[in-house]
Formats: structure tokens, sequence, C-alpha cells
């Protein structure tokens, strides 16, 4: 008998205790629903509802920015009622994703501005690091269609930063392009470094995995 193919699966891939990385992922996955309309023609919670909730927990954040009592508590009720619908909008787009191929899954799940996992999507590869001699600098270069996915033509830029202790981390310049290099570094010394995207005017998406690096 032939092997069924793997189920692509979509996952938020959020900090649930960073709201900036919430209203992040719930504002690609709003965009994704406003956008792919005719492919998300049912999503649970209603579109409206969905993107009222992403605005009252993006208020909650900034008033919690500026303090006062009560305001970071105020923030959480808001970012967990948002959690609660991203996890329901992620059941309803995999539903529509598990209704597809395989390659179109990825596709449909992308367009809903939600992670992937599986299906050789893993997250080492968002970010490929080289160095063409020893002594060199460093090259980081992100898949970009990944980490896009369907807002490859908005604007965007990317945000890079590299540690050596994998607590501490020192960012490096942000680019237009999915490409940086890194100078500088020890040789013989393992460095961890990690991406992030910035699309139009929303907050930064989250930081990928760190990839570490045996710089030469």
């Amino acid at each position: 008998m032939k092997p069924k193919p793997k189920r692509v699966r979509g996952m938020l891939d959020v900090d649930q205790r960073n709201a900036d990385q919430v209203v992040g992922r719930a504002e690609l996955m709003d965009a994704g629903l406003v956008t792919y309309a005719s492919t998300f023609t049912s999503p649970n919670p209603a579109e409206p509802k969905f993107a009222s909730q992403i605005a009252l927990t993006s208020a909650a954040q900034i008033a919690a920015r500026k303090g006062g009592a009560g305001m970071s508590a105020a923030r959480d009720v808001q970012v967990g009622i948002l959690l609660d619908m991203m996890h329901s909008e992620l059941v309803y787009m995999q539903s529509v994703a598990n209704a597809a191929t395989p390659d179109q899954a990825v596709q449909i799940l992308l367009q809903g501005g939600v992670a992937i996992a599986g299906v050789g999507r893993h997250q080492q590869d968002i970010l490929t690091i080289s160095q063409s001699q020893p002594g060199a600098s460093v090259m980081l270069e992100a898949n970009v269609s990944a980490l896009l996915g369907p807002y490859l033509r908005r604007k965007h830029f990317f945000s890079w930063e590299y540690t050596l202790d994998g607590k501490t981390f020192v960012a490096r310049p942000s680019t237009p392009e999915g490409l940086t290099t890194v100078p500088g570094l020890t040789a013989l010394t393992t460095v961890g470094f990690r991406v992030a995207v910035t699309v139009a005017k929303t907050p930064m998406g989250p930081w990928s995995q760190i990839v570490n690096f045996l710089v030469h």
C-alpha cells in the first residue's frame, strides 16, 4: 500500500508570555483571513470579532507599558482571550489545510499567517550560516519565503541577534534583505544566531530558534 503523506501541521510559534509576539502573530493571522477570505470562508471566531480582540489587546499592552495599578494584569487577561481565539482560528485553518494536498496545505497555512511544523519545514532551515574562510565574517541567510509566506511583496525588514551564552543577545543592524554578516567573532567559539522579520507596520514577528555555529 502507498504510504499516506504526512499531515502538514500549523502552529502559533509564539511565547505566550510575550504580548508583543502574541499580537504580532494574531495580526498576521487576521491579515491572512482578510486577504484570503475566499480560502478561509468560515473563520472561528469571525474576522471582525478577532480583529476587535487584537485591537483591545494591543491597547492593553500600550497601557501596561505606561504603568499604573492593575494595567499588567488587565493586559494579561486580554492576551489570554486573544490566545484562545488564535488557537480556535488555528484549528479552523488546520481543517482547511487538511482537506488539501500537502503542498497546498503548506500554502494555506502560510496564507493564514501561522508557522509550519513538519514536512521538511524545520526551524533550522529558517537560517543558514556559513563562513568563506577562517577569520572571515560569518554570513547569515534567512529563508525569506518561509518567514514571509504570503507577504513577500509587502514592505519588510529583518532583525538579527547573536549570543555566546544563550541568554544575553547582541543585536545587529536590521536589513531590508534576508542577508547579513557578523564580523570580528572569536575563532573556535560557538555562537548562536537568530532572525526575526517585521512586515509593514505590524509588530516584529517571533524570533527563530537559535542556530549554533562554530566560528573558524
